[in-house]
């Protein structure tokens, strides 16, 4: 587990540590989790100064949060009653939300997935490859592998192959025994999918830019992308549409605005507590 700590400094700039890694053993339930978060605020000396908490989903965080709360108040009376000192991840409910959507969309991705493995699989493949890309005199030069896992890998896999579209047709002319080429229904379906995720790609560096978590535009850029990002999936079958809607407005654009338009107003209400430098 990474322990990082953001505070404003004297100048009011946003500032970014990390205090610590810690190693916590299997089961990893919330009260160990607590614990080792607890003794890394003790090392530091700033156990009495913390006020917001930022965690992702897992029902674990949701324990060790409601530990951590007993032992702060044992020290100090939290910000808002702590209603405001559990801050889920912006980022985990993006990736969530793009998960649920590759899931729907399986057989789309699978088709371009395969492709690419059966090309990167083999040095002679890669290189009749390479040669059609020259010919056709392609700025792109690779294909790139993604980790299943990772949505945000699946984009950058999707995103890449696409550009190549027109090189496995005549990749396959030459193989004999590649026989997966994608269809041009399959690369229109590829092209709509990746147009989606890359909202979520966009939206996902908005929130983990350190400097725009204090700036009004932030909420004003998200609400740009969350609206996008429904139309998009508009594309798409009514049900996906109405699932994809329903998850990113009330998960992101509900969470994320509440917390952030809430912080803002306390930042100018409440004098900040500072870390020793």
């Amino acid at each position: 587990m990474v322990i990082t700590g953001h505070w404003i400094d004297e100048s009011w700039q946003l500032q970014k540590r990390m205090l610590n890694f810690v190693h916590i053993p299997p089961l990893r339930r919330g009260l160990e989790i607590a614990n080792a978060i607890w003794r890394c605020l003790e090392d530091w000396g700033i156990e009495s100064k913390i006020h917001i908490i930022s965690v992702d989903n897992a029902s674990a965080n949701d324990s060790a949060i409601e530990n951590l709360k007993i032992y702060l108040r044992n020290k100090r009376r939290l910000l808002c009653e702590g209603r405001l000192f559990h801050v889920r991840c912006c980022a985990h409910i993006l990736n969530l939300i793009a998960q649920d959507g590759l899931f729907e969309i399986k057989q789309i991705v699978d088709v371009i997935r395969d492709s690419v493995e059966y090309v990167r699989r083999s040095d002679a493949r890669l290189e009749i490859f390479s040669e059609i890309v020259k010919q056709l005199n392609l700025s792109e030069k690779k294909l790139v592998d993604d980790c299943r896992t990772r949505w945000n890998s699946t984009y950058e896999m999707l995103a890449a192959a696409i550009k190549f579209k027109d090189v496995l047709p005549r990749f396959a002319d030459r193989e004999l025994h590649y026989d997966i080429c994608p269809s041009a229904e399959d690369w229109t379906k590829a092209k709509k999918v990746c147009s989606v995720l890359e909202l979520f790609w966009t939206a996902t560096h908005i929130v983990s830019e350190v400097i725009t978590l204090l700036q009004t535009c932030f909420l004003m850029r998200f609400e740009t992308i969350a609206t996008r990002t429904t139309l998009q999936f508009a594309m798409w079958t009514s049900e996906t549409f109405a699932l994809a809607r329903a998850r990113a407005r009330q998960l992101v654009v509900s969470e994320i605005t509440r917390v952030r338009a809430r912080q803002l107003d306390l930042y100018k209400l409440v004098e900040l507590e500072l870390p020793d430098t």
